[in-house]
């Protein structure tokens, strides 16, 4: 890993602006181990916007945090390697989209709206997210997180 990267501690509320920056966050969970990824987004306050939960149980599937009550399967297969490096951005072009890449592969495009969400507060991530926060004793399998400048172009 290159010297951008710190370790996770799971409760600490970090500064992230997703809407510069794509969440880069390492794992080396296997299937059915378990594990989760689990990372909340805030605003300025503590204030939960949305976030992502990557599950690896008998199939690799996520749910997102104030949109989706269920788990779903990636559209895309994610990487079968051990080691992954999953990328998240923030796409505001059209209404609000969360992309997923998993090493270097694009595994999920989700519009985020009223249609989408079965969440009623799903409007939550249309605020600007300025935080994220690992959290605590239910994530158990990211490793180390790194923010990645956005191209001006698509920065919001």
């Amino acid at each position: 890993l290159s010297a951008g990267w710190t370790p996770v501690k799971r409760g600490v509320i970090y500064d992230a602006n997703l809407e510069k920056n794509a969440l880069l966050i390492t794992t080396d969970s296997t299937l059915g181990s378990g594990k989760q990824v689990f990372v909340y987004f805030s605003g300025k306050e503590k204030d939960i916007l949305g976030g992502i939960v990557i599950r690896f149980g008998k199939t690799l599937d996520y749910r997102l945090w104030v949109c989706s009550t269920l788990y779903k399967v990636f559209p895309t297969t994610p990487s079968t390697a051990t080691k992954k490096v999953w990328k998240i951005t923030l796409d505001r072009t059209a209404g609000v989209r969360l992309i997923v890449f998993c090493n270097g592969e694009k595994v999920l495009n989700a519009p985020i709206s009223a249609k989408t969400c079965d969440w009623p507060q799903w409007n939550r991530w249309t605020k600007k997210i300025g935080k994220i926060q690992f959290r605590p004793s239910i994530d158990t399998a990211s490793d180390y997180y790194e923010l990645q400048p956005l191209p001006k172009a698509i920065q919001y």
